[in-house]
């Protein structure tokens, strides 16, 4: 994650916070929404898994993603994204690391345009919170730019 900036070149390192956690089962990992507001989760577990930090935070944390998604999301569905975050429930969260995805508000009348449809929506999502960026190893609310880096 990078704060402040939103160009990006070289490798992982070139970006101010830097953590990892391994992927609980990939086996079954399938990037499906994570709101709130589709079944059941689409059938999935939330899962702790072990960050660790290796830029712009120190040591390992505990943290909790979904298992084929992960992801995590709020009760209202505002934001869902991808990441590891500090609620055990995978909702309501205060930290991450964890960035916003398309599926925010999947599942819900878009009663908060602008809209976004595509992507694997059954039903358009919402831009709304996006604003709030990014969420890091110990803090919310972060702009810049991130990516995954998945091996």
């Amino acid at each position: 994650q990078r704060t402040g900036t939103y160009a990006q070149t070289g490798n992982m390192m070139a970006f101010e916070y830097v953590t990892k956690f391994p992927i609980p089962n990939p086996s079954i990992v399938t990037f499906q929404s994570q709101s709130s507001y589709t079944s059941g989760f689409n059938g999935q577990t939330c899962v702790a898994v072990t960050v660790t930090c290796l830029k712009g935070c120190t040591g390992t944390l505990t943290r909790y993603t979904m298992d084929k998604s992960l992801g995590a999301t709020w009760s209202d569905s505002y934001p869902s994204g991808y990441g590891a975050v500090t609620a055990s429930t995978c909702m309501n969260f205060a930290s991450g690391p964890f960035a916003i995805s398309v599926h925010s508000g999947a599942g819900r009348t878009c009663a908060n345009p602008p809209c976004v449809s595509g992507c694997d929506l059954d039903t358009p999502g919402s831009t709304v919170y996006n604003y709030q960026g990014m969420w890091l190893p110990t803090a919310l609310a972060a702009s810049g730019s991130n990516s995954l880096w998945l091996r």
